[in-house]
C-alpha cells in the first residue's frame, strides 16, 4: 500500500502541473526571494551576508490557508517571518517553490501543534523536486510551545502559548538547478493535525572541507562520527594535544554526541562545515574557562552545535558557546536548540564573532555580559531567539568597545532585536531587525538590569528595523521600534547618535523615550516609513535633536508628548511629523505596572 499511495500522490501532483507535463510547460517563474519578508533591494546593504536564499511560504504555490498578517502575541502568524505563513491540514497539503539559483540543501521553518501534556508531537513532510521524491524532513514540536509568563513553562495549563516555530534541515542527494520546482507535501496522517510552514532557506553547501595541514583528528582518539557513542573524552584528549603542540584539532565529518561542555584554551577547533561536522547532545557546548582568568587565543570555526534544550532554566549553563575567550575568533558555526547561542562573562577582551547562524534558542542569541571589551559581532544571522537577539549587558562592570555590525535578527520571541544595556563606546551599524514579538523593540538602549551608565560615544548607524515594536502587556501601551529606557538611572553621560536609519512599518511608535532623564541624543537622516501610532513618543524628561527625520504613513500623528519636560529640538530637513498630541490635563502617561 505505501508504494501505491506514493504513486497515486505523485500522479495527482503531476496532473496539477501546467499542461500535465513538465516538458510541455513553459519555464516557471522563480518564487520571489526575500530578506525579512521584503524584496532584497529594500534592505540592500543592511544585515548579514548569509549563504542561503530565502523563500516565504505565502509567496509560493499552495493549496493551504495563508494565515496573517497578525501581530497579536500568542498567534502563529505573529511569530512568522513577515507575520504570514501557510497552514496545511490533511494529507496532500503542499507548498511549492521555484528556485532562482542552484541548491543542494534546505532548512524549513515550521510549526506543529503541541501534545496535550506539553511534550510535543512528531511528524514529517516530504520533499519533491520536479515530481521526484528526494526525501522527507522530520518535524517536531518538542522545542516549541512555551506557556505562561517569564521564565515560562512547558505546561499547557499555564496558558499564553508562544515560541511555536522550529527548523529542520536536509541535505539533498544532488544539486537542484535554478528553475527546479520544489514541493513540500504532507504524505501521510500522523499525530499532528496541522503543519504551518513559514519559509524555506535553500543553499549550495557542496562537499566537506579538507582538514588543515598538520591537524589532529578527533577520530584518532576514538570519537564516534555516528553519534552512537558519547565522544566527550576523545574531544578532550585531542584538544589537550592540540594545545600542547599548537596544532589544529580536526572535527571530521560526522554527527558526534557530546553531552556536556568541551573546554577550550589556546587551541583551534575546526570542522568540515556546519552541514558536515556536527556536535549534538543534551548540554552540548564549547566553553572557555570561567572568568576572571578565562581562555585565550581560541579559534572555533566550520561546525554545528545542536543541543536538546526544550525549556528555559536561567541558572543552567547551556549556551552553545560560553565562558570567557580573549583574543579569539569564532566563525561559520550553526548553533541550534541550546539555551543561548553564545553567552560570555567577562572580564575578556578581543573576540571576533562572524558568519554564525543562531536558531531556535530559549534565551539570547548572543550576550556580552559585564566587562567585555573590544568585541565585534558581524554577519551573524539570528532567528527565533527566546530573548534579545544580540545584547551587550554591562551588569555591574561596564562593557566598552563593542561593535555589532551587519547582522540580521528575525522574530526574537521575547525582548529586543539588539539591546545595549549600559557601557561605553558602542557601535551598532548596518544591522537588520524584524518582527519583534513581546516586551521589547527592534533597537534598544536601556539603563536597566543594574547596568553601568552609558558613556563615551554610542553610535547607531545605517540600521533597518522592520515591523518592530510591540504592545507591552505590562505597560499596556506600545514599545517603540527604536527605544531608550532610563529605568535605573538617567541616560545622560554619553553622546548618542542615531544616523541613516530606516524604521519600516513599526507596530506602534517608531521612536520612544521613557523613564528618567534622557539627554545627549541626536537623530540625523532617519526614515520612518509607516508607524502604527506616532513618529516619536515622549515619556521622559531630557532632550534630543532631530534633523532630516522624514516620516510618512503615521497611524495617528507626529509626536505623542506625555512629558512637558522633554525638549525636542527640530533642526533642518524634517518632514511629515509636525503634529503634537498631549494628554488632557489630569491624564496619566503609561507606566510599568
Amino acid at each position: 500500500m505505501p508504494g501505491l499511495f506514493k504513486a497515486i500522490l505523485l500522479g495527482a501532483w503531476l496532473a496539477a502541473a501546467p499542461c500535465g507535463s513538465f516538458a510541455a510547460a513553459p519555464p516557471p517563474s522563480p518564487t520571489p526571494a526575500t530578506v525579512a519578508a521584503l524584496a532584497p533591494q529594500a534592505t540592500l546593504g543592511r544585515g548579514a551576508r548569509a549563504p542561503f536564499v530565502e523563500y516565504e511560504a505565502e509567496n509560493g504555490l499552495t493549496n493551504g490557508e495563508i494565515i496573517g498578517p497578525d501581530r497579536t502575541f500568542t498567534t502563529l502568524a505573529a511569530e512568522a517571518s513577515g507575520r504570514r505563513a501557510v497552514r496545511l491540514e490533511g494529507v496532500g497539503g503542499y507548498v511549492e517553490f521555484v528556485l532562482d539559483r542552484p541548491a543542494d540543501a534546505v532548512s524549513l521553518r515550521y510549526a506543529l501543534p503541541d501534545s496535550p501534556e506539553g511534550r510535543g508531537l512528531e511528524g514529517e513532510i516530504a520533499l519533491y523536486a520536479d515530481g521526484v521524491r528526494l526525501g522527507a524532513l522530520a518535524l517536531t514540536s518538542r522545542y516549541g510551545w512555551f506557556y505562561g509568563r517569564y521564565p515560562f513553562t512547558n505546561q499547557p495549563k499555564d496558558g499564553r502559548p508562544h515560541h511555536f516555530y522550529d527548523e529542520a534541515r536536509l541535505r539533498l542527494a544532488r544539486v537542484l538547478p535554478a528553475g527546479t520546482r520544489v514541493r513540500f507535501v504532507v504524505e501521510k496522517a500522523d499525530g499532528a493535525a496541522w503543519r504551518v510552514l513559514d519559509l524555506a532557506d535553500f543553499e549550495l553547501v557542496g562537499p566537506p572541507a579538507r582538514p588543515p595541514a598538520n591537524a589532529i583528528s578527533i577520530l584518532s582518539f576514538g570519537a564516534d562520527p555516528t553519534g552512537n557513542q558519547e565522544s566527550s573524552g576523545p574531544f578532550a584528549a585531542a584538544i589537550a594535544l592540540g594545545r600542547r603542540t599548537g596544532r589544529p584539532v580536526w572535527i571530521a565529518p560526522g554527527a558526534y554526541r557530546v553531552d556536556g561542555h568541551i573546554l577550550v584554551d589556546q587551541v583551534t577547533l575546526v570542522g568540515a562545515g556546519p552541514w558536515h561536522s556536527i556536535l549534538k547532545g543534551r548540554g552540548v557546548g564549547v566553553f572557555g574557562h570561567a572568568a576572571p582568568h578565562g581562555s585565550r587565543r581560541v579559534v572555533l570555526r566550520d561546525f554545528a552545535i545542536v543541543g536538546e534544550v526544550d525549556e528555559r532554566v536561567d541558572e543552567a549553563k547551556l549556551a552553545g558557546v560560553g565562558g570567557a575567550m580573549s583574543q579569539s575568533t569564532i566563525s561559520n558555526l550553526w548553533i541550534q536548540h541550546t539555551k543561548g547561542g553564545l553567552w560570555f562573562d567577562g572580564p575578556m577582551s578581543g573576540i571576533r564573532v562572524r558568519g554564525l547562524r543562531l536558531l531556535d534558542l530559549t534565551a539570547d542569541g548572543l550576550n556580552f555580559h559585564r566587562d567585555v571589551s573590544n568585541a565585534t559581532v558581524e554577519d551573524t544571522f539570528v532567528r527565533n531567539a527566546g530573548d534579545d537577539g544580540l545584547a551587550s549587558w554591562s551588569q555591574g562592570q561596564g562593557n566598552r568597545g563593542i561593535t555589532f555590525r551587519r547582522n540580521t535578527i528575525i522574530a526574537p520571541v521575547l525582548a529586543n532585536g539588539i539591546a545595549i544595556y549600559g557601557g561605553r563606546d558602542t557601535v551598532v551599524e548596518g544591522n537588520l531587525v524584524a518582527d519583534t514579538l513581546t516586551e521589547g523593540g527592534g533597537l534598544h538602549l536601556g539603563s536597566r538590569f543594574k547596568a553601568t551608565p552609558f558613556g563615551g560615544k554610542i553610535l547607531l548607524a545605517r540600521n533597518t528595523a522592520v515591523r518592530a515594536g510591540v504592545m507591552d502587556p505590562n505597560w499596556r501601551t506600545g514599545v517603540g521600534a527604536l527605544w531608550l529606557y532610563a529605568l535605573d538611572g538617567p541616560i545622560d553621560g554619553a553622546r548618542i547618535r542615531v544616523e541613516d536609519t530606516d524604521l519600516i512599518d513599526s507596530s506602534y511608535e517608531a521612536i520612544q523615550f521613557i523613564g528618567k532623564s534622557i539627554r545627549g541624543v541626536s537623530f540625523t537622516r532617519v526614515r520612518i516609513d509607516g508607524a502604527g501610532t506616532y513618529a516619536v513618543q515622549l515619556q521622559s524628561s531630557g532632550g534630543a535633536t532631530f534633523a532630516q527625520v522624514k516620516a510618512r504613513g503615521l497611524g495617528i500623528g507626529g509626536v505623542y508628548d506625555c512629558s512637558s519636560r522633554f525638549e525636542l529640538v527640530r533642526a533642518r530637513g524634517n518632514e511629515g511629523w509636525d503634529t503634537t498630541y498631549r494628554p488632557a490635563p489630569g491624564g496619566q502617561c503609561a507606566e510599568r505596572r
